[in-house]
């Protein structure tokens, strides 16, 4: 489903995020014991792949989850997804205080 066509809620007090469709029905969701407090997440589409990044307010850093495989030019040439509509840790960036939002794009 295009990106556009869904809606990515954080669920604060559960500690995880769900993704629903144009319909209101759940396509995925995830919960991590690495996200202390998610305060806000967003899920950015890049040439190749959909990265999931999170706020975590308590921990104070943000964590990324690749969404999907990759697919640099239209074919899929990897796709390490523990199931279909998993997300898959990348990695954290430690900040210097509280994250309270997040925002990313794609800047050629």
């Amino acid at each position: 489903m295009p990106l556009r066509d869904e809606m990515l809620f954080t669920c604060r007090g559960d500690r995880k995020f769900v993704v629903v469709g144009p319909d209101g029905v759940v396509q995925r969701t995830l919960a991590d014991n690495r996200v202390g407090d998610p305060v806000a997440g967003m899920i950015t589409s890049t040439r190749s792949a959909c990265v999931l990044t999170v706020a975590d307010y308590q921990e104070q850093r943000l964590l990324n989850y690749q969404d999907g495989p990759l697919k640099p030019w239209g074919d899929e040439i990897f796709s390490n997804q523990p199931e279909p509509g998993g997300f898959v840790f990348l990695g954290v960036l430690e900040l210097g205080g509280p994250a309270v939002a997040v925002s990313a794009a794609q800047v050629p």
